[in-house]
């Protein structure tokens, strides 16, 4: 019994300890609601060359979910990009029907889980537009290394009536890469302080 009791303290030790480390801000405490598992629901796309109009050059590849890494549930969001050099970012979105809204104003800050495996450091934002289309940008940007880590994002700057009718997500990589990539998103979640 004492075999089991401690093998049950390492896994519940080695579980916590894969997401323990974190970038941007601490995590928030209480208990966090899930706004994206990529289980089931919207479809998230890729920034192609169709968006460079809007801004620098986009030289995002592809979205889909993905099996081979997750945090929980069958699926993840495998986000792939190109060579990135100057000004391009990659950008990867989804989309509510227009009939649809989703109130983000309950939300101070945004958390997600991510699996970087490359060997370089990855620069994140997290975005949105409401139903005026105005750009709602985080606080800041997030810098992660290769492994699997919590990222969390501010929400406190950006205009509380403005998050009412959100209707598009946004994740922005504005990181200059010198080769293709790819990195993995999971558990969207919002967090009131």
């Amino acid at each position: 019994m004492k075999k089991i009791i401690a093998l049950i303290f390492v896994c519940s030790v080695f579980s916590v300890s894969l997401f323990a480390d974190h970038f941007g801000i601490p995590l928030p405490g209480g208990k966090p609601t899930v706004i994206e598992n990529f289980e089931e629901g919207y479809v998230w796309c890729h920034a192609g060359e169709d968006w460079d109009r809007w801004g620098g050059s986009h030289v995002t590849v592809g979205a889909e979910q993905w099996r081979k890494w997750r945090t929980d549930g069958k699926y993840s969001l495998h986000m792939t990009y190109g060579e990135q050099h100057g000004p391009s970012q990659s950008l990867w979105y989804t989309d509510y029907p227009e009939n649809e809204t989703l109130d983000m104003s309950e939300y101070d800050y945004i958390a997600m889980d991510i699996y970087n495996p490359n060997d370089f450091g990855i620069v994140f934002g997290f975005c949105m537009q409401n139903s005026n289309w105005d750009w709602l940008q985080s606080e800041s940007w997030v810098w992660f290394p290769k492994g699997e880590h919590s990222i969390c994002f501010s929400l406190k700057n950006v205009d509380v009536e403005k998050r009412k009718t959100v209707r598009r997500l946004f994740i922005m990589m504005p990181t200059e890469t010198f080769s293709e990539g790819d990195v993995f998103i999971d558990n969207i979640r919002g967090y009131k302080e």
